[in-house]
């Protein structure tokens, strides 16, 4: 009997948020497979199903492309659940707008590395020339770390200073692979074909990429463990502190207004 009571009251107090939560979702995905559908001629399932199942290809297709999704979103939760808890305990703190800018940048990333925003769907459907994306990411960059060099010099900044150089390596290795950029010197001295090159310039994008993403990821998981927790736990120990004299306090004034009474 509890548990039909508990059941009844969670479904009552929750069965609005999940439908809003339903609704946000039906509109989205209705607004952009109607879209799709009506002015680009997509099919419906290249919309909804996994890219290996309509290519038809192996499982491991994208393997490593994939990981690197999995780490950019772990990456920005870390960030952005972080911002979220300071502004609840320690709204003041320079942390938090610090990790709220870095945690939104980071989703960029990832939607850009599941969506091929630059690759693909600015340039092809928007006209837009991915070199564009890249110099935005790379003023942002620069912007972020001006803004935020005196908290950023407070943490262990050489990792993250490691992923911006691996990053930059990797979009350098794309911006020539893209440009064909490879001279008979070049070829000559490796005794590639430019096909054979161009896939040695793939590898080590995607590598530098990976290793980018990955220190990424270890730097503010540092700041996060390092950094964040122990302020918040501080934070809740002072409040704890505070609130308990409060109380002791007020308990103090009804005791004597009692006595007064008396």
């Amino acid at each position: 009997m509890e548990n039909q009571t508990q059941l009844l009251q969670q479904i009552k107090k929750h069965s609005f948020l999940m439908f809003k939560g339903w609704a946000l979702y039906l509109i989205i995905t209705g607004l952009v497979i109607g879209v799709g559908k009506l002015v680009y001629n997509i099919p419906v399932d290249h919309l909804t199903k996994e890219p290996n199942r309509i290519l038809h290809g192996p499982f491991y297709v994208g393997a490593f492309s994939n990981l690197g999704i999995i780490l950019w979103t772990i990456a920005a939760t870390l960030c952005i659940v972080s911002a979220v808890y300071l502004k609840r305990y320690i709204p003041d703190s320079p942390l938090r707008l610090f990790l709220l800018h870095i945690g939104i940048f980071t989703t960029v990333l990832m939607l850009d590395d599941v969506y091929m925003w630059h690759d693909a769907m600015l340039p092809y459907y928007f006209g837009i020339d991915g070199r564009f994306v890249y110099a935005a990411y790379f003023i942002y960059t620069l912007y972020f770390i001006v803004r935020f060099r005196k908290v950023i010099l407070k943490t262990d900044y050489i990792i993250l200073l490691a992923s911006v150089f691996l990053l930059s390596l990797s979009v350098l290795c794309d911006t020539l692979e893209d440009m064909g950029t490879y001279n008979n010197a070049l070829l000559k001295l490796t005794g590639l074909s430019p096909a054979g090159l161009g896939q040695f310039a793939v590898l080590f994008e995607d590598t530098f990429k990976g290793l980018g993403i990955i220190t990424w990821l270890i730097y503010f998981s540092r700041v996060t463990f390092t950094n964040v927790l122990p302020s918040v736990k501080n934070s809740e120990i002072e409040n704890s502190k505070r609130n308990a004299v409060s109380l002791a306090i007020a308990q103090e004034k009804m005791n004597a207004e009692l006595d007064k009474g008396i």
